[in-house]
């Protein structure tokens, strides 16, 4: 994959982080935060297109503990593949 465009992952909770990809495992997506050396895997169903608006909207609802408005935005969101 080489270094490419951030992307957002979907973690536990679904917590959001902005990742960069490194290299593709089949099911799978290696992935690091910016400035990280160390990397690690996220399921490619939790790995989605970088929109700034979309992750400060994310961030939003997440922060404001609003799980409707979280849903709904995760579910609106394209993911990279």
């Amino acid at each position: 994959m080489g270094q490419k465009s951030c992307v957002i992952g979907r973690a536990y909770g679904d917590k959001l982080i902005k990742l960069i990809p490194v290299s593709d495992w089949g099911s799978a997506v290696e992935v690091r935060r910016e400035g990280d050396r160390d990397s690690v895997g996220f399921r490619k169903e939790a790995i989605y297109r970088f929109d700034q608006g979309l992750f400060d909207r994310l961030r939003a609802a997440f922060d404001g503990n609003d799980r409707k408005t979280l849903m709904r935005l995760w579910n609106s969101a394209q993911h990279d593949r």
